[in-house]
């Protein structure tokens, strides 16, 4: 999606195991968002809100204040008795949107979903 610099906005990324099957979410903890442009990373820690494998995101310019790709990083962890622990590190992300600088290049769409699917 292309947003136009300046405009508050509403994501909600979608995670899918496959095609047809939610990620499975059971027991996660430690979870971060980070959203990313270039080098630059920050974590996200309001506006948002998680439900199972869906992740809403409220996206202000201060967050995103650069013209640009955004990519959004999940990191977490996940119950696994197969690993010495007893948990699995874990990390999905997407491309999440465009920052332009003007309407004319823009989708102009302040709420949008997008999924990934991780097993294609």
């Amino acid at each position: 999606m292309k947003i136009r610099e300046g405009n508050d906005f509403n994501v909600t990324w979608l995670i899918m195991q496959d095609e047809l099957t939610p990620l499975n979410t059971e027991g996660i903890y430690d979870e971060t968002l980070i959203l990313v442009f270039g080098k630059i990373e920050k974590e996200i820690t309001s506006g948002i809100t998680r439900t199972g494998n869906s992740i809403r995101l409220e996206i202000t310019p201060a967050l995103a204040p650069y013209r640009g790709q955004y990519r959004i990083e999940w990191r977490y962890k996940q119950p696994d008795p197969a690993f010495y622990r007893g948990y699995r590190n874990r990390a999905i992300d997407a491309n999440l949107f465009t920052i332009v600088d003007s309407s004319y290049q823009s989708d102009d769409i302040f709420d949008f979903t997008m999924t990934t699917i991780l097993s294609q």
